[in-house]
């Protein structure tokens, strides 16, 4: 069976959900997902309530998965501001998304690392 010209020059086929997540605009670390484009973050198919700064942050602390990122590394890079790390409102917004992604059943995903700041993934070693 031969290819017609249009089907010859299409290319592999490729799946919608590996494109998306290629483009930046669906991120996903073990059963949790972002949509960034549409706004829209779930664990384990749930959909996550989420304020615009924890959303921000999340998808902030997803695009780092599995890295420990620093609370001034937060502070500057969500905030815009160094001097928030001072303040408690890291630490809040931190509390506020293990609220909504940390469920009974489900593996602990975000993690604090003392003296270092946070990790969203697994912890190393």
């Amino acid at each position: 069976m031969t290819a017609t010209p249009d089907e010859a020059d299409a290319g592999p086929p490729t799946r919608p959900d590996a494109a998306r997540q290629a483009a930046g605009v669906v991120i996903s670390v073990g059963s949790l997902v972002i949509d960034e484009r549409g706004r829209v973050a779930t664990r384990a198919g749930r959909p996550l309530r989420l304020l615009p700064r924890q959303f921000a942050l999340l998808a902030y602390l997803m695009k780092h998965a599995n890295q420990i990122v620093s609370r001034r590394a937060i502070a500057r890079d969500v905030w815009g501001d160094e001097t928030a790390m001072w303040t408690n409102v890291i630490t809040v917004n931190i509390n506020g998304l293990r609220k909504e992604i940390e469920r009974d059943g489900l593996p602990v995903l975000l993690h604090t690392v003392r003296g270092r700041g946070y990790l969203l993934g697994e912890l190393p070693g």
